[in-house]
């Protein structure tokens, strides 16, 4: 579910009174090899809702947490009933695994806010893979022969070379073809994605924006890999903030998650907070880059 979706405009649609605010620019092009910067840059704003509203559904769950820790906190006569299914020579049957009453259930509440943080990050993460490789894809889908090199891939090549010849040869090419995306990403997801999103710069020719010089390439793809740790903590049930993680996070303050070696592993909704802030900044970067890379200069910096 996306709790906010994006409109469009076109630029010069008479209908607009005034230029309504924007977010996302897209790409419009007549070159059949500037295309897949058009629909790449047409994909941000779906991006962008995505994770807004991934963010959006683990603060509306912490919210509720917090509301519901109140309320028994308020009512020592509320039970709280937990119940599960168990079976019985009837069949599955439901029954109560807990009640708890008051103060207690108050307390059982507030100890299942900071985990939610954690899987916040982790479903934040998880949307955050997906963009980087279906914009990976788009490129790749533009650009089939770097993943046709070598021996192993002279079927492909002649199927490619032959795709236009029937419509019996273009499905053939395109079950190849789909078929080698698929492996191509499914090795490339154990190299990290931070490694994956520098490689989809460094092969799409992309640069950072031109007025950005607080940022760069690099410090995206470090950033990318201190949420891709603490996801990897969240996964794997690490209580303590690994010595790496710390020091991931002692780098970057500009990040602001203060997360330091030794200590409990607590994700507090500001880290999630700043997470979402995160990967919005670096759709905004991606954008202007692409924006660059499909004019061939500079552009030049918008009003603040």
């Amino acid at each position: 579910m996306q709790f906010l979706k994006q409109n469009i405009f076109e630029a010069d649609d008479p209908a607009l009174a005034e230029p309504p605010p924007i977010q996302n620019i897209i790409y419009r092009t007549d070159d059949e090899e500037k295309k897949w910067i058009e629909k790449s840059t047409e994909m941000i704003g779906d991006f962008r809702s995505v994770f807004r509203s991934v963010y959006m559904r683990w603060a509306i769950t912490i919210n509720s947490l917090f509301v519901a820790r109140d309320r028994y906190q308020s009512h020592p006569n509320l039970g709280l009933r937990v119940d599960t299914v168990r079976a019985s020579a009837d069949g599955p049957e439901r029954v109560e695994l807990a009640l708890w009453h008051g103060q207690e259930a108050s307390r059982n509440y507030e100890a299942c806010i900071p985990l939610m943080g954690g899987y916040g990050v982790q479903d934040m993460y998880g949307a955050l893979e997906e963009v980087v490789f279906e914009l990976y894809e788009i490129y790749l889908d533009a650009h089939p022969q770097e993943l046709m090199k070598g021996d192993d891939f002279k079927r492909l090549r002649k199927l490619y070379r032959d795709r236009e010849t029937s419509p019996e040869a273009a499905t053939k090419h395109q079950e190849a073809w789909s078929e080698r995306l698929d492996s191509w990403r499914r090795k490339r997801a154990y190299d990290g994605l931070h490694k994956v999103f520098a490689a989809y710069f460094k092969k799409a020719g992309l640069k950072r924006p031109s007025w950005y010089t607080q940022s760069d390439i690099g410090s995206w793809a470090k950033a990318i890999e201190t949420v891709g740790l603490i996801r990897h903590h969240v996964t794997h049930g690490e209580d303590l903030v690994s010595e790496e993680l710390g020091r991931l996070c002692a780098e970057q303050p500009q990040l602001g998650l203060d997360l330091k070696a030794g200590e409990q592993l607590v994700i507090y909704t500001e880290h999630l907070m700043l997470v979402e802030a995160f990967f919005d900044q670096l759709l905004t970067a991606i954008n202007i880059s692409l924006l660059e890379k499909g004019h061939g200069k500079p552009l030049p910096k918008p009003e603040s």
